[in-house]
C-alpha cells in the first residue's frame, strides 16, 4: 500500500509544491492532506509539522534549532539536559554544541533504562533551554514517563524534545497529554519510505532553520517537499492504526525469549518486562559474542546495538549506562519483530540461534 501510495503520486504530484503553477497547486494540495493524515495521529496541527530526511535529521533540528534561536536573546539559556541512552543523533549534537558555548549534562538511568527522575531534578535549574528524552529505547525498548518529565521540565521553564521513533506506530501519541515541545520520528519504523522523518514542533516555539534557501515549510526546514515521500509516510502511518493490537507480537517475543532461553542457555533478558516496547527484545547470550553470533547465524536479521551506529562497533553506549560492562555489552543481541512476524520464523529463529551459540560457545571453549 505505501509503495503504491508513493508510485501514484511520483506520476501525479511531480511538481514543487510550493510553485505557483497548476501542477504545484495539486501537489500542495496532496501534501497538506498528507500532514494533516499525520497530524491527525499525532493529535497536532499540520502547521506544528516539519517534513524533514528522517529522524536523525530532525533530532538536529530540534537540539540546534531551538539552541540557536535563544541565543538572540538578551540573556540566553545555555544548559541542555539528555538522557544518557539518546539516540547518537541526539548526543552527537548536544556534544557539537558544547562548542558553541551550550553546557551539557546527561541523565542517568536505572537498570531497566527508565530515566531517574530525581537525577532529572537535580540538574533542572533556570538556565536549562531543553531536556531531551526518548520516548522508548531503540536498543532495549524501554518506555519513559514523558508526560511526567515534561511536567517537571516546565516548572523551571525549559523546552521539551522526545525522540519517538520507536514509539509512533505501535502505541498512541498525544503531544497535548505529553505536554511536549517537540518530537521526532521515521517513516521507515512503520514500514514507510527511508528518508522521510518529521518534526513536531509546537506553535510559537523559536526554531532556527539549519537548511538556508527557499524559505519552504515556514522557513524551517528549505527545500522541495518529498511529497510521494509524505504521502508514503501518511500511509504507512495509517495502516499501523489500522492494526492497533501488538498482542500478538509481544506473544510472539515472548517466544521467542522462552525459546532461546531454553535452547541457547544460559541467555539473560536485558529488555524490562513491563514499560516496554511490544515488539523489542535485547538478549544476552552469556559467554557468546554477539559479532560471531550474528557471522554464525547470517540469516538472522538483528542487531549487537543501534543500527544506525554499526558502522563503528563498539559496546553499546545504552547497554553500558544500564550497567553493563563492556564483556556483557558485547554479548548483547537485539531483536525487532513486526506485525508481519509468524510463529514459524520465531521457531526457525531459536533454532538457528541456539545452534550458532552451541558452535561459536565450543569454539571459544577451545581457544581458551
Amino acid at each position: 500500500a505505501v509503495i503504491e501510495a508513493q508510485a501514484q503520486a511520483d506520476t501525479r504530484f511531480w511538481a514543487n509544491s510550493d510553485s505557483p503553477h497548476g501542477l504545484g497547486q495539486e501537489a500542495k494540495q496532496a501534501l497538506h492532506a498528507a500532514k494533516k493524515s499525520i497530524a491527525a495521529h499525532l493529535n497536532c496541527r499540520a502547521s506544528e509539522l516539519v517534513l524533514t530526511s528522517g529522524a536523525t535529521e530532525a533530532n538536529n533540528l530540534a537540539l540546534t534549532g531551538v539552541f540557536e534561536a535563544e541565543q538572540y536573546r538578551k540573556e540566553p539559556r545555555k544548559r541542555i539536559l539528555v538522557s544518557s541512552i539518546e539516540h547518537p543523533s541526539v548526543l552527537e549534537v548536544a556534544e557539537a554544541l558544547q562548542t558553541r558555548g551550550a553546557l551539557v549534562e546527561q541523565i542517568e538511568v536505572n537498570a531497566t533504562g527508565r530515566i531517574n527522575l530525581e537525577d532529572l531534578r537535580s540538574k533542572l535549574s533556570q538556565d536549562t533551554l531543553l531536556v531531551s528524552v526518548m520516548a522508548a529505547n531503540n536498543e532495549v525498548g524501554t518506555l519513559q514517563p514523558i508526560a511526567e518529565i515534561a511536567e517537571i521540565c516546565h516548572q523551571v521553564g525549559a523546552f521539551v524534545h522526545t525522540d519517538a521513533t520507536q514509539w509512533l506506530g505501535r502505541m498512541p501519541i498525544n503531544v497535548g497529554q505529553w505536554g511536549v515541545d517537540l518530537l521526532s520520528a521515521s517513516a521507515h519504523k512503520l514500514h514507510g519510505p527511508k528518508g522521510v522523518g518529521l518534526l513536531f514542533s509546537r506553535s510559537g516555539l523559536p526554531l532556527a532553520g539549519q537548511q538556508h534557501g527557499g524559505g519552504h515549510q515556514g522557513g524551517k526546514r528549505s527545500g522541495t517537499v518529498d511529497v510521494p515521500g509524505a504521502l508514503g509516510f501518511a500511509q504507512a502511518l495509517q495502516a499501523a492504526s489500522d492494526e492497533p493490537d501488538w498482542s500478538w507480537v509481544r506473544n510472539l517475543r515472548e517466544r521467542l525469549f522462552e525459546g532461546l532461553a531454553s535452547r541457547a542457555a544460559p541467555v539473560e533478558r536485558i529488555s524490562p518486562t513491563v514499560e516496554c516496547l511490544p515488539n523489542t527484545l535485547n538478549l544476552r547470550f552469556k559467554g557468546v559474542d554477539s559479532e560471531a553470533l550474528m557471522a554464525s547465524a547470517p540469516t538472522i536479521c538483528c542487531s549487537p546495538g543501534s543500527a544506525c551506529s554499526h558502522a563503528t562497533p563498539k559496546p553499546s553506549h545504552v547497554l553500558m549506562a544500564m550497567g553493563l560492562d563492556r564483556e556483557a555489552a558485547g554479548e548483547c543481541l537485539r531483536f525487532s519483530l513486526s506485525q508481519s512476524t509468524t510463529a514459524e520464523e520465531i521457531d526457525q529463529a531459536v533454532e538457528l540461534l541456539a545452534e550458532a551459540a552451541g558452535y561459536v560457545r565450543s569454539v571459544m571453549e577451545e581457544a581458551a
